[in-house]
């Protein structure tokens, strides 16, 4: 399972939010920026061969191919010296033009969340509890703070995996905890700000709690999103909830 940064052991590998490394306590320090993100790119396709055009066309797509090839090769040795270091000998493997990091000792927040998101099926009491760490795990959308264009592809992937498993977990913990499944919905609304689905929710929680006004925040809230950000109002049947919460919150 995943060690938060600070807890000695292997190499514990942060993607949610920004990339980050960590050994024993310590966050590891790049030589450069370009090196910490080939590290990125290999660990994210770890295991795998990858051509050294196909890196120097994600990492260096804008330079001359030859320079962009030395500075391939250059990093590529900032990465073997610092993991040698580190006590991780032969980390990168080159055959036929391709380059593989092989990398069996670590724990990364992604990893692990992909293990649980991707395999827990319909949420119930026997996996709630595995469900909520792989929730908590992710903390933002994958190397999305570093910037990293080819990272687009994991970034969605990821994205998805956790819409699919706040949905499953909301079904299930609203009727268990309703607090809890309010604050599950405002973390999907925060992914999928544009959702009628889970403001229907949100304010359906809310009344379930006596909070007529915030319900109406709720609804007021997402109309003022969908007209600034598209011109648009918010569809009839969160209009109609919205219209009937109203009148019945001025009568009470």
């Amino acid at each position: 399972m995943y060690k938060v940064p600070g807890e000695s052991g292997p190499l514990v590998i942060q993607c949610f939010h920004e990339f980050q490394v960590f050994k024993n306590n310590q966050l590891i320090s790049f030589k450069t920026a370009k090196v910490k993100e080939l590290f990125a790119y290999l660990f994210t396709y770890k295991n795998t061969y990858i051509h050294r055009d196909l890196l120097i066309e994600n990492l260096w797509p804008e330079q001359e191919y030859k320079k962009a090839k030395i500075n391939l090769h250059t990093c590529i040795s900032h990465l073997r010296k610092l993991f040698s270091q580190l006590g991780y000998e032969s980390i990168i493997s080159f055959s036929n033009q391709c380059y593989c990091l092989i990398l069996e000792d670590f724990d990364c927040d992604a990893s692990t969340f992909y293990q649980i998101a991707s395999n827990s099926g319909k949420v119930d009491n026997s996996n709630i509890k595995l469900i909520e760490e792989a929730i908590y795990l992710y903390s933002g959308g994958y190397c999305e703070m570093n910037g990293y264009k080819w990272a687009n592809e994991s970034y969605l992937e990821y994205h998805q995996l956790m819409t699919s498993l706040l949905r499953r977990a909301i079904d299930y913990i609203k009727d268990v905890d309703l607090t809890k499944a309010l604050s599950y919905s405002q973390q999907f609304l925060k992914l999928n700000p544009y959702s009628d689905e889970v403001v229907n929710q949100m304010m359906d929680l809310h009344i379930s709690m006596g909070n007529y006004s915030n319900a109406i925040k709720v609804f007021q809230d997402y109309r003022q999103l969908l007209n600034d950000e598209l011109g648009i109002e918010p569809n009839n049947i969160l209009t109609d909830v919205f219209d009937k919460l109203k009148l019945s919150h001025h009568r009470s």
